[in-house]
């Protein structure tokens, strides 16, 4: 009985140490991915930091120019409440000119929903994202698990035991993280929602990853992707610009830095009225609703506040009209870019006609320089089938909007139409009041704690 009862408990030993060394015996490659996106999924805070280039050759005008992107993100992020950080710098050599880009990102839930706000070029941009590709982005799904493969050479990475999973994941899985960086690149922020959403075809986009796991907590150390296939989605977003693109080699490395809780930034308080401004501005209304008008040209903005006596009688995104009944005059405020600083070919075109017209007339030109802003102005006065009437024109260069790495330059234009249907009246003093109308930008008022500017 008693060496029965010895048999027993050495075949209970041996079973017992069989499952310890199964255990311990590497898992298959599938079993590993489905532990790293449990393990990820109960993590409380990840933060990690992403490196990448970018070879591009860009068509314009019939030349290709190569360049080379490069770029740095950070991100932190936490599943409950769902709520992330991302900041983006990224930069590219054009003709012997560094172009540095940058963005910002915050993601809270608001109302239910899990909303992206995008800061970029002094912009702020609003929509509403999938939360499951966020987290999907942090850990990307592998296309077919079961093809996945282990690089039996890797027995661990700076020092910590891990296994590397060699696999390859789709263009929409790949979304959530290259959204930002594409939209980016292509100005201004201008089409990441589209990039987040299922708006652009992904399905040509595909990547070659490496995902080196802890081997102890089947957390992510480090994430390497060459992606291809990238052509399609750019030039669906460049389209109608007369640029082309097409994108060579682009690889990214994804260092996981911390899945300890951490404190993400706060959205800046001024960010959801001046993106719900931005999509008023998208829809051609300038109108903030409470007697000021901010219109905007590229990443530069003007606040114009309604001239007392005159009423809206024209708008669109970067330009504001209004009209006096009684005085039968028209005042229109507008912004421009030129691609040269000082230049003032952009003026000739309103008074080219009058200029045509009236050809012994040449314009007097003066300054004057209003509480926030110096201008320049000129008129033309004339006399037709016993009419009189005056057209000023008066602007001022935004060299305060100005940065170093600015490619375009920023204008507001204030044309000043008197004498259509009456005697042209209006006097230099006329002018110079409603030049003092068009402010310098300030998002602070769009968050109802005044409702107004003061001129």
């Amino acid at each position: 009985m008693k060496r029965r009862t010895l048999h027993a408990a050495a075949g209970m030993l041996a079973a017992a140490l069989m499952l310890s060394l199964q255990g311990c015996s590497p898992m298959t490659p599938a079993r590993t991915a489905e532990r790293v996106a449990e393990t990820m999924a109960r993590t409380p805070c990840t933060a990690a930091n992403l490196s990448g280039q970018i070879d591009i050759s860009m068509g314009v005008a019939g030349l290709e120019v190569d360049t080379t992107v490069s770029l740095e993100e950070s991100l932190i992020y936490s599943p409950d409440p769902q709520q992330a950080y991302m900041e983006l710098e990224m930069g590219y050599e054009m003709m012997g000119v560094r172009v540095p880009l940058s963005m910002e990102s915050y993601l809270l839930e608001e109302n239910g929903k899990v909303m992206q706000y995008l800061h970029t070029g002094g912009i702020w941009l609003c929509n509403e994202v999938d939360s499951s590709m966020v987290q999907a982005g942090l850990a990307l799904e592998f296309d077919d698990p079961e093809a996945l493969t282990f690089d039996k050479e890797v027995k661990e990475l700076d020092g910590v035991p891990a296994v590397c999973l060699v696999g390859t994941v789709s263009g929409d899985a790949l979304r959530p993280l290259l959204g930002n960086m594409m939209g980016e690149l292509a100005g201004a922020g201008q089409a990441a929602s589209d990039m987040t959403e299922d708006v652009l075809d992904f399905s040509a986009v595909s990547a070659d990853v490496r995902m080196y796991v802890n081997k102890d907590t089947y957390l992510p150390i480090r994430m390497e992707c060459d992606v291809l296939g990238l052509d399609t989605v750019m030039n669906d977003l460049m389209d109608g610009t007369g640029l082309s693109y097409s994108v060579g080699d682009f690889t990214m490395v994804c260092d996981y830095t911390s899945y300890e809780p951490q404190q993400i930034p706060a959205l800046p308080a001024e960010a959801s009225a001046a993106a719900a401004q931005s999509e008023r501005l998208a829809q051609g209304n300038p109108d903030n609703g409470n007697g000021t008008y901010t219109i905007r040209e590229g990443s530069y903005y003007m606040d114009i506040v309604k001239p007392e006596g005159y009423e809206l009688s024209d708008s669109d995104y970067d330009r504001v009209e209004f009209y006096n009944e009684e005085l039968d005059r028209t005042v229109s405020y507008q912004m421009f870019t030129t691609i040269a600083e000082n230049d003032l070919d952009l003026i000739e075109g309103y008074y080219e006609e009058l200029y045509n017209e009236y050809p012994d007339l040449y314009p007097d030109t003066n300054f004057y320089d209003t509480a926030t802003q110096p201008f320049s102005i000129m008129w033309v006065e004339y006399e037709k089938n016993g009419i009189s009437g005056s057209n000023y024109f008066a602007w001022s260069y935004l060299e305060d909007q100005v940065s170093a790495q600015s490619t375009s330059f920023p204008w507001i234009v204030v044309r000043v139409l008197d004498g259509t249907t009456k005697d042209g009246t209006v006097e230099w003093e006329d002018v110079c009041a409603l030049l003092e109308y068009a402010l310098p930008y300030d998002v602070a008022h769009l968050d109802g704690a005044s409702g107004e500017r003061d001129i």
